[in-house]
């Protein structure tokens, strides 16, 4: 918008001279007023963001914000799928959880085996025969006893049922660890696609710019007419505000890859 107002006072210069007619000064007007309809609309799209920031931290929805710390050009290093997964599934605490169940269905089934085993008891007891201790004689036993149920007609129903319990809990730690895997890939590849939209996104607006300046340059010589300028600043704000949204995707998708491989923990690689 100020390169709009810019271009407006000087092409009422150029027009009070006689020097380009007047509908290049309407054109360059209007293309002003357009550019500050879209300041209107991007004024209210940041205060509805302010509003989902605060839901977002539980605060009222009018509470003041400042934004310190705007999206920086940075790049994220990041790992190969492979590594992904395997420190997914080592730091992820659904999967671990998962991973607990499993073994504890184990213990249950190994529990359930042991009553088909005999128990086995120890005891053992001393004493002393005397009216007092130095005099008398020690007596003391030692042994074992062996028990057996033979009765017990549950016991194979109770193995049975701790080994489905086990299945169950193999079966839902397995599909857990494909989602995991297939949630990392995803993830990475929205990494990679975004990386390369920004890389473009900067391109293009390094491209834009340069396209404005020779363009204007040509319509101050008076070989191009105004909508070739209007056209290229437009094209430039388009080429920025691509950059922005590729540069948003870029850091959402690293996060993305942070939470799928169970690395999310605090928000210092966005901010440092």
């Amino acid at each position: 918008m100020h390169a709009a107002e810019t271009d407006v006072r000087q092409i009422r210069d150029r027009f009070e001279t006689g020097m380009v007619v007047q509908s290049d000064l309407l054109a360059a007007e209007v293309q002003l007023a357009e550019f500050r309809q879209q300041e209107v609309q991007t004024a209210g799209d940041l205060i509805t963001a302010h509003a989902f920031l605060n839901t977002a931290l539980g605060l009222p929805v009018q509470t003041p914000q400042k934004i310190t710390n705007p999206p920086l050009e940075k790049a994220f290093s990041v790992p190969e799928p492979e590594e992904l997964i395997r420190l997914a599934l080592l730091r992820r605490p659904d999967y671990a959880r998962a991973n607990f169940s499993v073994q504890s269905a184990e213990k249950k089934v190994r529990g359930a085996r042991g009553q088909y085993l005999p128990r086995v008891d120890l005891f053992s007891s001393y004493g002393m025969s005397s009216r007092d201790l130095v005099s008398g004689t020690p007596d003391y036993a030692v042994g074992a006893g062996l028990t057996y149920n033979l009765f017990d007609l549950g016991r194979g129903a109770k193995l049975e049922q701790a080994r489905a319990a086990q299945s169950l809990a193999t079966a839902e730690q397995e599909h857990l660890a494909n989602q995991i895997r297939l949630e990392v890939v995803r993830a990475y590849q929205e990494f990679v696609s975004a990386r390369e939209r920004l890389a473009l996104a900067s391109r293009a607006v390094e491209q834009a710019e340069e396209a404005l300046r020779i363009v204007r340059d040509r319509y101050q010589e008076g070989f191009l007419i105004i909508t070739e300028v209007l056209r290229a600043q437009t094209a430039l704000v388009r080429a920025r505000l691509n950059l922005l949204a590729a540069r948003y995707d870029y850091y959402i998708s690293y996060a993305h890859i942070l939470l799928a491989s169970g690395g999310l923990t605090d928000v210092q690689p966005f901010v440092s």
